[in-house]
């Protein structure tokens, strides 16, 4: 399946024409409070491990989004630089979210080897942005939410 992919001006230009759509960023929850896009919902696709630090697997990930959000929703998906999103669209292409696409360039944009930009990301663009505590958007909030639909659903 290939991942439809977007620039972050195109990614701003959906969300504003589509007061439907979810700006779904990936990143950790400890990223995603420091800067993201105005407006963004945080389930990240990677959590450290609590032993080592190392990224993994987040394998709450597909649960959480298949009980917030219906198949038919536009996800504009997002990470720092748009690899873990891109893997995160290809994930819920998976589930049936047709219309999931990728941030390429993401938040923080792309570089080159020498700290060039490669392709700019949101906040690179001035794009609008939000920092701290996102509340219902938060992802502890929204893992929360997600089990309390699960559970009233019978644990689907």
């Amino acid at each position: 399946m290939q991942v439809p992919e977007i620039n972050p001006q195109q990614a701003a230009a959906l969300l504003a024409d589509d007061p439907g759509a979810v700006y779904l960023d990936v990143r950790t929850p400890e990223e995603f409070a420091q800067a993201r896009p105005a407006g963004a919902w945080n389930v990240p696709l990677y959590l450290p491990d609590p032993a080592s630090g190392v990224p993994q697997v987040n394998q709450e990930f597909t649960r959480i989004v298949a009980a917030l959000f219906e198949r038919d929703a536009l996800l504009v998906c997002g990470c720092a630089t748009g690899v873990r999103s891109a893997h995160a669209v290809m994930l819920l292409q998976q589930l049936g979210f047709a219309r999931a696409v990728n941030v390429d360039a993401g938040f923080a944009g792309q570089h080159d080897p020498f700290g060039r930009v490669v392709a700019a990301g949101w906040a690179e663009l001035g794009l609008p942005v939000e920092t701290g505590d996102a509340g219902e958007r938060s992802y502890e909030a929204l893992r929360r939410r997600a089990e309390e639909r699960c559970a009233a659903d019978g644990g689907a």
